[in-house]
């Protein structure tokens, strides 16, 4: 090996290094689910977590492509941000709910269970799963919210 190639050795072992999540751009997914199968490491192009090729990933699980993790944080953002509805719950969910863990906020017979459900792609936020009670009638929102989006509700 000349001196020049070990030296250039060096330097790209040195950089692989000292790359960090923030260096890496792209990512296997599967359009629709939430998470990413693995991230692309900048300079080999091969897989962070299994050391494999993009084509090897994608082989191992149907339907993956490569997008930026922009694209995935957005695709995640929007099936996040659908209407807030409410179905039907009973008594010991509610109870179970509220009993579980200190509510996260809790206005009038509506609470937030205490521990995140998950976080808003977009903004970071953690959303917690919600319940609300009146008379005999309990309900459970039909998707995790954030504060913000409860106080909306139950603060007008």
């Amino acid at each position: 090996m000349t001196k020049n190639t070990a030296r250039k050795i060096e330097q790209l072992q040195k950089a692989e290094n000292e790359i960090t999540i923030n260096d890496c751009t792209h990512v296997v997914a599967v359009p629709g689910q939430n998470q990413a199968v693995d991230i692309i490491h900048p300079i080999t192009g091969r897989m962070i977590y299994g050391e494999r090729t993009v084509a090897e990933c994608i082989a191992e699980n149907p339907g993956a492509v490569v997008m930026t993790f922009d694209e995935l944080t957005q695709q995640i953002a929007d099936r996040q941000h659908t209407p807030i509805g409410w179905e039907p719950s009973t008594y010991e969910a509610f109870d179970y709910g509220l009993c579980v863990l200190p509510p996260a906020i809790w206005i009038g017979g509506a609470f937030m269970v205490g521990e995140p459900y998950d976080h808003d792609a977009s903004n970071g936020q953690p959303r917690f799963q919600a319940f609300r009670n009146t008379g005999d009638v309990y309900e459970k929102a039909n998707r995790p919210m954030t504060r913000a989006e409860f106080r909306e509700i139950f603060s007008a």
